[in-house]
């Protein structure tokens, strides 16, 4: 079977980046009254949150009565866990087995530029339901993982060309000279993001409570190794529900709560 490769997403992700802001555009058009200048910048508020992305800080500010801008840095704790994965090397045509134990770290860390969209602002009723869209970048790395062979560090002191390998899902990462293996999973560096959510970042008094609910679309998720990124092997069926997992996995829900205080 010949060797398959993630689909390339960069189209897709330029695509999504111009829509988030396409309809961005197209709601504060629609609003009226959206280019008051005395609602610009007239507020700041200070954001804390926990969400499925981990905890963070922002600032925000009102562009307008129905335009919030914010910004901030979100950090995932570094969460880890242990596994244990299988391994092969070849030696003169024949197969040898053996098994690492590997360490894998959720720790990321990522930035966001937001904008909320209240298209209910001047509403009795529903005022604080807003849309939101934006970008979020850096931590492109979901786990990072490392682990070491002692019986692989002797073995290739031995013997040449083995070119030892462990095996994540459809995947081979190298082991190195040393019995090490490293890398992880990776996604896309820019990440567009689109949401929806009830409360006010900016509070009209001095404290206020948001639920929000949103995606980051990632693109593919990339396995990774410390030369670069790697490409499935070919001995797998097209049945692999690894590799169908990882396929369709293209999106990274959010669930967030954030507490709010207006500085001015």
């Amino acid at each position: 079977m010949p060797t398959r490769h993630f689909p390339n997403t960069f189209k897709n992700i330029e695509s999504m980046k111009k829509t988030v802001f396409t309809i961005l555009a197209a709601l504060a058009l629609l609003m009226p009254g959206t280019a008051a200048a005395q609602d610009l910048f007239n507020h700041l508020a200070v954001n804390a949150h926990v969400a499925t992305t981990g905890v963070g800080v922002e600032l925000s500010t009102p562009i307008t009565k129905f335009i919030t801008m914010r910004a901030g840095v979100t950090c995932m704790p570094g969460f880890s866990f242990n596994a244990e994965v299988d391994g092969q090397y070849y030696v003169n045509g024949e197969s040898n087995n053996f098994t690492v134990d590997l360490d894998a770290n959720l720790k990321r860390t990522q930035g966001s530029v937001i904008f909320n969209v209240y298209p209910l602002a001047k509403a009795k009723v529903c005022s604080s339901f807003f849309l939101a869209a934006g970008l979020y970048f850096g931590g492109d790395k979901l786990v990072k993982i490392k682990g070491h062979s002692d019986e692989i560090a002797n073995d290739l002191k031995q013997l040449n060309g083995a070119n030892p390998y462990i095996e994540l899902g459809d995947y081979k990462l190298p082991v190195d000279e040393n019995g090490n293996v490293k890398g992880g999973l990776k996604v896309q560096k820019v990440r567009p993001y689109l949401g929806l959510g009830f409360g006010r970042y900016v509070p009209k008094k001095r404290i206020s409570v948001t639920g929000e609910l949103g995606v980051q679309f990632h693109g593919h998720i990339k396995p990774y190794t410390s030369e670069g990124e790697i490409e499935a092997f070919d001995e797998l069926t097209e049945k692999d529900d690894w590799k169908k997992v990882m396929d369709k996995l293209t999106v990274y829900p959010m669930l967030k709560i954030v507490i709010s205080g207006r500085i001015f």
